[in-house]
Order: structure tokens, then C-alpha cells, then sequence
């Protein structure tokens, strides 16, 4: 079966436009800068190394401020890609929230030790609409209560909230 894959991504800072499309081994980089159009296909061995080339097309772009985002996706494909930085990946806790997507962001990056971890809030069309400095390490869960209108945070098993209308951390736990 042939496997066809279409990504739209934009770098909102520019507002340049790149399209990749994969329709089986076929590899269509489409782009619009500043109103120019230009086109690249390539054509390679299998369907594989031409998936394998659109994923890392798109990392570039992602990597260089990009956001995918699709207006509809089936089960299974992403609806927004967001490239929030380097770190440790082993615990990329995230919540949706009617403030935002919140996404765990580590403090350091393997060269600068010492940075405090955050959250980065994106909105939905994969801007950061606000960065909240963690008061501690490593978010393992992060859950959001619509009742306080509060975010409940497991801060490397210190248990923390985070109160919308004051803008404020409160340790729940010693």
C-alpha cells in the first residue's frame, strides 16, 4: 500500500510556507517565500526512505521555529508540532487547558547546567503565549482541575498547584 503523507508548515516570524508531501516513494518539497513558489521532487528507492526523508525535512523546520499544524488529521497524525527545545526528553509531561497546552520545558540542556525547568504554554495555533518558571525539578504529571481553575503538578514527587488567578505556585506537599 502506498503510503502518502501531507505536512503544511509555517514560520510564523517570516510567514514563509512549506508544504512536504509524500505519496509513496515520491518526496514533494513545495515552499513560498515572500510570494516566490518554488518547487522540489525527489524520487528514491522505497516508500521508507521517503517517509524517513519528510520527517527529517520537518525536524529542520520545526528545529528552525516552524509550526505544523494540520486543520483536520486522521486517528493517529498530528494535529499541531511545536518544537519547544532540547533536554531531557525521559519526562515530557504535558496538559490541555482552556489557558493553553502547557508542555514541560527542562531548565538545562546538557551544556548549562543550573537553568530552572518551565512550562511553556502554547496556544493553539502553536504560539508561546506564556513561559511559568517551575519552583521545582522535573514535572512528572501534570494534571489541570476545572473546578479551581488550577494546575496540579507532581514536581519530582512534591506535589504543587498553580492558580490561574493569582499566578501563583503553592506546595501542596513536604
Amino acid at each position: 500500500m502506498k503510503a502518502i503523507i501531507k505536512h503544511s508548515l509555517i514560520d510564523r516570524q517570516t510567514g514563509n510556507t512549506t508544504k512536504i508531501n509524500s505519496d509513496g516513494n515520491v518526496l514533494i518539497i513545495e515552499t513560498n517565500t515572500g510570494g516566490k513558489t518554488r518547487s522540489v521532487s525527489k524520487t528514491f528507492v522505497d516508500d521508507t526512505t521517503a517517509v524517513q526523508q519528510l520527517v527529517k525535512k520537518e525536524w529542520d523546520l520545526l528545529k528552525k521555529g516552524a509550526v505544523m499544524k494540520a486543520d483536520t488529521a486522521q486517528p493517529g497524525d498530528p494535529l499541531l508540532h511545536v518544537y519547544i527545545g532540547a533536554g531531557y526528553t525521559g519526562c515530557l509531561s504535558f496538559v490541555s487547558t482552556p489557558h493553553g497546552i502547557f508542555v514541560y520545558r527542562p531548565g538545562g540542556n546538557g551544556k548549562v547546567m543550573g537553568l530552572q525547568d518551565e512550562l511553556v504554554c502554547v496556544d493553539q495555533d502553536g504560539g508561546t503565549a506564556q513561559v511559568l518558571t517551575l519552583p521545582g525539578l522535573l514535572p512528572w504529571k501534570i494534571g489541570y482541575d476545572t473546578q479551581s481553575d488550577q494546575l496540579l503538578l507532581d514536581l519530582d514527587h512534591y506535589i504543587f498547584s498553580y492558580n490561574f488567578a493569582t499566578a501563583t505556585f503553592n506546595k501542596l506537599t513536604h
